[in-house]
């Protein structure tokens, strides 16, 4: 039987989720499904909604395991598989609606979104592979204070170190992120 660590490795827990482990799998959903959560509604998403998204995002996390990358940032992967669940599923709904416009409006706002979801998906590439550079303790904190929402106080609290060691540490990170994406992304 696996012994899991009190501090959860995501690579490991990722890659006996990939190994079929249903436990591992169960760890990975509890540790992000808050996070999940919030961040959906932070897109403007009905929690409900979120959710629904969440739960259908895993399951097919579970029957795609196999054909799954080997090694991703287990957060930022599923925050961008949820994304896009969510303007998929926001893209159903409002079909009905574009039914009712005129044909150019409908063509404009189309093009429009496609050319917004490719720069989306290229800064969350460029993201992702700027994130993978960052210390185990860089990605903590990052992850805490960016994508959890916590004060650096409570980061501190969180990983037992001092709040100017936890200013340090964000400071390097963003820097590695920085020069790794360039400046026309930023944009």
């Amino acid at each position: 039987m696996i012994s899991y660590k009190d501090t959860l490795d995501d690579v490991y827990l990722w890659k006996e989720f990939k190994n079929s482990d249903r436990k591992a799998f169960g760890l990975i959903y509890d540790q992000y499904n808050y996070t999940l959560l919030q961040y959906g509604k932070r897109l403007g998403a009905d929690s409900m909604v979120v959710q629904d998204a969440i739960h259908d995002l895993f399951v097919d996390l579970w029957k795609m395991r196999k054909n799954l990358a080997e090694e991703v940032a287990v957060p930022y992967y599923l925050c961008r598989s949820l994304r896009r669940r969510l303007h998929v599923q926001q893209k159903g709904a409002m079909a009905t609606v574009d039914d009712q416009h005129e044909p150019s409006l409908f063509s404009m706002c189309h093009e429009s979104e496609i050319i917004s979801r490719e720069v989306s998906e290229r800064q969350s590439q460029f993201l992702t592979a700027a994130l993978c550079l960052l210390s185990k303790r860089e990605l903590e904190v990052i992850q805490l204070r960016f994508f959890q929402n916590k004060s650096v106080r409570e980061v501190g609290e969180l990983l037992s170190i001092r709040e100017q060691t936890v200013r340090n540490l964000m400071q390097r990170a963003l820097v590695k992120i920085r020069s790794q994406i360039p400046s026309s992304i930023l944009d």
